[in-house]
């Protein structure tokens, strides 16, 4: 599905920022980690998509459709693709109200969003701030 080169997926984002120990739990926002919890988080995060297609009852809310098992497996082949690229783990991975996947690297500053629409499209985009600086359909 993702026709570029995995490791061109991801850009270099400066660690100009201070990290928090807030939420570490969570498996919808994921900090940095030391090298011997980075595999067992991306398996972590893998098991929570794979829960997210296997029980969409886990996400019903007002207003919020969840992610078919198709999305699920787009979003499960981007973070293969970053996983295998020697990335580190998404900062946070959370389900939009239409039935898409955002996945997100780095701070509120700096940011760049993967967003696994439910048509199977992904784009890539980076934020400084709240300012669109790039965006890109994979």
């Amino acid at each position: 599905m993702i026709k570029s080169n995995p490791s061109s997926l991801l850009t270099s984002m400066g660690d100009d920022f201070v990290p928090t120990r807030a939420d570490m739990e969570s498996p919808a926002t994921w900090k940095r980690l030391g090298d011997s919890q980075a595999n067992e988080r991306w398996q972590e995060l893998l098991d929570h998509l794979i829960e997210w297609g296997s029980n969409a009852a886990c996400l019903a809310d007002d207003g919020i459709d969840p992610p078919s098992r198709d999305t699920v497996q787009w979003a499960a082949q981007v973070i293969l693709a970053l996983r295998d690229s020697g990335l580190r783990c998404p900062d946070s991975i959370v389900p939009d109200p239409n039935g898409g996947i955002v996945i997100e690297y780095g701070p509120r500053h700096a940011a760049m969003v993967f967003h696994v629409w439910e048509d199977g499209s992904i784009d890539r985009s980076i934020f400084n701030g709240t300012q669109l600086v790039e965006r890109e359909t994979l």
